[in-house]
């Protein structure tokens, strides 16, 4: 199962495995984009995580084909993640590669979870105040004490505990040296030794080692506290966004109850309690029974004739019997009284009391034999009582583990979809039209820049209003004019189309495409090898039949100008063989990019700075004037640091003005 994934062989494969507990357990985390349980892996980084996830979902990811294109891709997770409020919502962003397969899902969720919002804020803000408790369950890291005794190998439980096999020649007696054990399959005692429990090859970790299903919900009780509260609460039943988390509640009604059990041990330190203290408690009582009978006594006279004198002279048993007779009725009072409120202390353990704990002779004794024997009692009841709940709770609590870890994974994705939506609505976001190919926005904004940008609007493709819907447009323009930007912007708008979420415009269609391809400016002009290889990767992206949206910036700087142009003319013409293919180039070489192509179908818009404010800035429209041919005008620019500088270089800037 695992090693079929790419990217995952033999020792990755273990490494999930012994990580997570099971094959199944680690696959399932793959698939639910347990991103960072993943990324804590030995050997797996939170990049490889995200793949490995992306492959056991099946997206492989291809949809950005550059590396430009993963950068803005990155960029804009980042923006949203800012609204999500756990770790796990934030990683869950990255496995939301645009992928034209998931486009119509996650815009379906995207829409629910704005109705959400905008319906029921009161909810929004009782999630987000809980779920900073929320994180991914936690595996105890506790070593136990009990011994399993089995024939067969648990690795998954070797962390945990000792696991020994018998030998042919064994027997359980041989293992009664441990307090606890667990025996496994045949040969177990007829009768269960205290601390000890028989269990059956195939049962349940419940059945085996209890106490590793209890420490689970004590280790994870924060996130449990957000789900108990949730409980308590009223969800609305009938909106989609809630849907399943209400039906996931619904299968966890006993929790609550589970874990008030769970946390309350009060029976047993009760009965604890008392056996500690019921040394103190018989010698407080016999003391109490003296000083009673001897207050009482104070009061008592025995009158004797002469007779009596006589008899006891003779006779001591006489005067014994005598003193008994006035005394007894005073000593039997003290001694029940003492035994009734022994009882009383007894009570919570249910464990009966002996009339006989306080001797009637006097002076009045507590009798250590009775009261050993009640000491060896109670200590029998704890620790049956202690296995007892124990297993009782182990048994209640295990079915419930995987629908709370499933819960949990569901919070998680709440918030990430409530931040994709809070980020939506804070940028005044609009779901697109989907179209075949190309794109077409009304006042979009670029969402990275630092400050509000200047709205665009802009098309071309399919997709795009009549007249405009050429594939291929060269970009031409003033320096710092805004080209690179609109370049960005047409690619955040595409990519988030894909993402299937809303786009930063007042109104937008984009075509959907198989691939993205951003093609960033040159860095200078490239050695002969250099230059072969991003010649070989240009045309191998010009020539590809599948649909895709190119953006480059600049090509021309690979090699010297006059060749560029030549280079760039073919790599156009290629492009526009296949219709589905929408191409944006930014260039300063457009008429020389034109002379040179065989097929004029290629749209030149621009650009153009219309001169310097008073603070030296460009005057720029930045929405494109279609087919036109805007100059860069780099005089404006020489101007600007006219003004900006002085002394030499001032006069260098002023001849240099000159020459245009």
């Amino acid at each position: 199962m695992l090693t079929g994934l790419s990217g995952v062989g033999e020792s990755v494969a273990n490494k999930l495995i012994e990580y997570f507990g099971n094959e199944q357990a680690a696959f399932e985390a793959l698939i639910e984009g347990n991103i960072s349980a993943i990324s804590q892996v030995d050997g797996i980084t939170l990049k490889r995580a995200v793949n490995l996830s992306k492959s056991a979902i099946g997206e492989e990811g291809k949809f950005l084909s550059t590396t430009e294109a993963e950068k803005i891709f990155q960029s804009l997770v980042e923006s949203i993640s800012q609204y999500c409020l756990t770790k796990s919502g934030r990683d869950r962003l990255q496995l939301m590669t645009p992928n034209p397969k998931s486009i119509n899902k996650n815009r379906d969720k995207l829409s629910q979870a704005i109705d959400f919002i905008d319906k029921h804020p009161q909810l929004v803000n009782q999630f987000e105040k809980s779920w900073h408790k929320l994180h991914l369950p936690r595996k105890p890291n506790t070593r136990y004490e009990r011994v399993i005794v089995s024939k067969n190998k648990m690795p998954h439980l070797e962390k945990y505990c000792r696991i020994l096999t018998p030998s042919s020649e064994e027997t359980w007696k041989d293992y009664t040296v441990f307090k606890t054990v667990t025996w496994i399959g045949e040969g177990s005692p007829s009768s269960t030794p205290d601390g000890w429990l028989c269990s059956s090859e195939g049962d349940s970790i419940a059945k085996i080692l209890p106490e590793l299903v209890l420490d689970w919900f004590k280790t994870n009780m924060s996130p449990l506290e957000v789900i108990t509260s949730l409980l308590m609460s009223e969800l609305p039943v009938l909106h989609d966004f809630t849907d399943e988390l209400v039906d996931s509640l619904e299968d966890l009604k006993v929790l609550s109850t589970c874990l008030l059990d769970l946390q309350s041990e009060a029976d047993i330190e009760t009965i604890s309690e008392i056996k500690d203290n019921i040394w103190k408690e018989a010698n407080t009582l016999a003391e109490k029974v003296h000083s009673r009978v001897e207050i009482e006594m104070q009061d008592v006279k025995l009158n004797l004739s002469g007779a009596d004198m006589l008899m006891a002279l003779s006779n001591s048993n006489a005067l014994q019997k005598k003193l008994g007779e006035a005394t007894s009725e005073i000593i039997t009072d003290a001694i029940l009284s003492a035994n009734n409120s022994f009882a009383d202390f007894l009570l919570p353990s249910g464990v009966a009391v002996p009339r006989t704990i306080f001797t009637n002779d006097w002076p009045c004794k507590v009798d250590r034999k009775i009261l050993d024997s009640l000491d060896e009692e109670l200590s029998s009841i704890i620790s049956q009582n202690s296995q007892q709940k124990m297993m009782r709770l182990a048994k209640e609590l295990h079915p419930l583990q995987n629908k709370v870890t499933k819960l949990i994974s569901k919070l998680f994705e709440m918030d990430k979809w409530i931040g994709i939506g809070k980020w939506s609505i804070e940028n005044n976001c609009t779901l697109p039209v989907l179209g075949d190919s190309g794109v077409d926005i009304q006042d979009g904004r670029h969402l990275l820049l630092g400050f509000e940008p200047e709205a665009i609007s802009y098309g071309l493709g399919k997709c795009a209003e009549k007249g405009n819907q050429q594939n291929l447009a060269l970009l031409s323009g003033a320096n710092s004019g805004g080209k690179t930007t609109l370049l960005e912007l047409l690619g955040q708008i595409v990519i988030l189309t894909h993402m299937g979420l809303s786009v930063p415009a007042k109104e937008a269609k984009v075509g959907v495409v198989n691939s993205m391809h951003i093609l960033a400016k040159a860095g200078g002009t490239q050695s002969a090898g250099a230059l072969e290889q991003t010649l070989y990767e240009l045309a191998e992206v010009a020539s590809c039949n599948d649909s895709k949206f190119i953006l480059a910036d600049e090509l021309e700087a690979i090699t010297e100008p006059g060749a560029g142009a030549k280079i760039i003319a073919g790599m156009l013409s290629a492009a526009s063989s296949n219709k589905d293919t929408t191409m944006v180039l930014v260039t300063h070489l457009a008429p020389a990019i034109l002379a040179e192509m065989p097929n004029k179908d290629v749209r030149i818009d621009g650009i153009e700075a219309k001169g310097l404010d008073e603070n030296m800035e460009l005057i720029v429209d930045r929405t494109p004037k279609r087919n036109y041919l805007a100059r860069s005008t780099p005089e404006l620019i020489v101007k600007r640091l006219i003004e900006r500088s002085e002394g030499d270089s001032k006069s260098i800037f002023k001849d240099i003005l000159k020459m245009f």
